[in-house]
């Protein structure tokens, strides 16, 4: 699909959240205890998200201030897989938990937590993230229609690849 200015626009698949409805459904699931104690040493997905986000951004040669160029989508199937290796391929060091102090086992028992918290996610992929990608697309609907005007933003799913043929890069 194109857009007036004739860029390509990527529309988002099926099984994918917007990175905001995301964050807001994590931290509720947190909060009620749904996915484990919150106080435990886990790296949230939508952490994660927004990590994928900026690296994308800084491959396509965009700051943060031009985020809102695009519109992010969340593949959490994809997430959950892409963090299960990252993970396997530090040996147990976690690199979003800070233990500059304390023993290796430490990494591992918190790299341990954050698999559990990822098993956790994984399971309510059928259920409660079915309504979060609802509300996700509802969303976006909405703000078509309440700012029909607007620029259309290109739709981006995380985790992303390098960037892709057609992305706009900035200027130099």
């Amino acid at each position: 699909m194109r857009d007036t200015a004739h860029k390509i626009v990527h529309s988002p698949g099926s099984g994918v959240i917007l990175l905001g409805i995301l964050k807001s459904v994590e931290q509720e699931l947190l909060m009620r205890e749904f996915v484990g104690d919150p106080e435990q040493q886990a790296t949230p997905l939508w952490f994660i998200a927004e990590t994928e986000r900026n690296v994308f951004l800084w491959r396509s040669g965009k700051s943060l201030d031009e985020r809102s160029e695009f519109i992010f989508w969340v593949d959490i199937p994809a997430l959950i897989c892409k963090r299960r290796a990252q993970l396997e391929r530090n040996r147990g060091f976690n690199p979003f938990i800070q233990s500059k102090i304390g023993p290796q086992s430490h990494d591992e028992q918190a790299t341990q937590t954050e698999k559990l918290y990822l098993e956790r996610i994984e399971d309510m992929i059928s259920t409660i993230f079915v309504h979060a990608e609802a509300l996700s697309h509802a969303s976006e609907s909405i703000r078509l229609e309440l700012v029909p005007n607007s620029s259309r933003r290109a739709a981006v799913t995380l985790p992303a690849t390098p960037p892709q043929a057609g992305l706009p890069r900035s200027k130099e």
